[in-house]
């Protein structure tokens, strides 16, 4: 016994046995330790599933824009089909109106219609011309018969004063009246208005003589005032008198 303790009592000789210490796994894993493209796991079909989800919304997209695409050609082409259809029939519409224009007779094609109405417009400049060249040959007699009758014409002028008048209105409505009576032409007015007294100056063109026109336009005046004097019994009135100024 004591043999036995002895031989195992050796520190040269003894030793424990050493067990291996196992650490206990976690159940956290670094998420930058695995890599995207990594394997998917057993039972994931074979592809990621944020790699199938990408893929997916790309394919809705690229439809949903190919769509939009074929959509904006149908419209535009449906635009421009609509503006094409206005436009010829407005063309057609245009096309009518003209020929309404043209001589009856016309044929109703474009071509007809367009040849007509060319020569239609070539003879309407021939006429225009025409009428300008009358227009012009008519003015310059107009212009040469206005010049003899304006040397032909005796100018004057005529002065009239009535102290107390009737009527200062009614007077020189009857001078004007008496005037044109002769073939005078008036150029120049001049008068005033007042109850003591009305007075005018009359500037005239006449080929009758300017004596007789101012003998005239004071006989005329004189029985005005004779007349009204005798319609208004007034003594105001019946002391007026006249004084004519050549």
């Amino acid at each position: 016994m004591e043999h036995f303790f002895a031989y195992h009592s050796q520190p040269a000789d003894f030793s424990w046995p050493q067990e291996e210490v196992l650490a206990q796994p976690s159940a956290f894993v670094s998420y930058t330790q695995q890599s995207v493209n990594e394997a998917p796991a057993v039972g994931s079909g074979g592809v990621n599933v944020k790699k199938r989800m990408r893929e997916f919304l790309m394919r809705s997209m690229s439809t949903s824009d190919r769509e939009m695409c074929d959509y904006s050609e149908k419209e535009r082409c449906r635009r421009h089909m609509l503006s094409e259809r206005m436009r010829r029939e407005k063309q057609k519409n245009n096309y009518m109106r003209l020929h309404a224009l043209l001589p009856s007779g016309t044929k109703r094609d474009k071509h007809s219609i367009i040849l007509t109405a060319a020569q239609e417009v070539q003879e309407l400049k021939k006429c225009r011309e025409e009428l300008r060249r009358q227009q012009k040959e008519m003015l310059g007699a107009i212009e040469g018969s206005r010049g003899e009758e304006e040397s032909e014409m005796e100018q004057a002028k005529i002065r009239i004063d009535v102290a107390r008048p009737s009527s200062g209105v009614d007077s020189m409505l009857e001078v004007l009246k008496c005037l044109k009576h002769t073939n005078s032409n008036v150029r120049l007015i001049q008068s005033k208005f007042l109850p003591q007294q009305f007075s005018a100056v009359l500037g005239i063109e006449t080929k009758v003589g300017a004596a007789e026109v101012e003998q005239e336009v004071h006989r005329t005046l004189f029985q005005v005032e004779k007349k009204f004097r005798h319609s208004r019994v007034e003594p105001s009135h019946t002391h007026g008198s006249f004084l004519f100024h050549s």
